[in-house]
């Protein structure tokens, strides 16, 4: 996760859309979950950018975001 958390998230966000599939879940819930899922990486890879939690809640805190 640490080399590629960006891969790591879409991977999982992928493998809950199809689990959520398989049980029978409303299309609906399976398209949202895909939705959130391929939004995901790209927060994922802006926070890593952006020095984590910490970093990001620090440049909040100085008024820099």
């Amino acid at each position: 996760m640490k080399r590629r958390p960006a891969e790591t998230t879409a991977a999982g966000g992928g493998l809950l859309a199809v689990v959520a599939a398989l049980l029978g879940l409303p299309v609906e819930v399976v398209a949202a979950i895909a939705a959130v899922g391929g939004a995901l990486p790209g927060v994922v890879s802006w926070l890593v950018d952006h020095g984590g939690v910490r970093g990001v809640l620090r440049a909040v805190w100085a008024g820099r975001i």
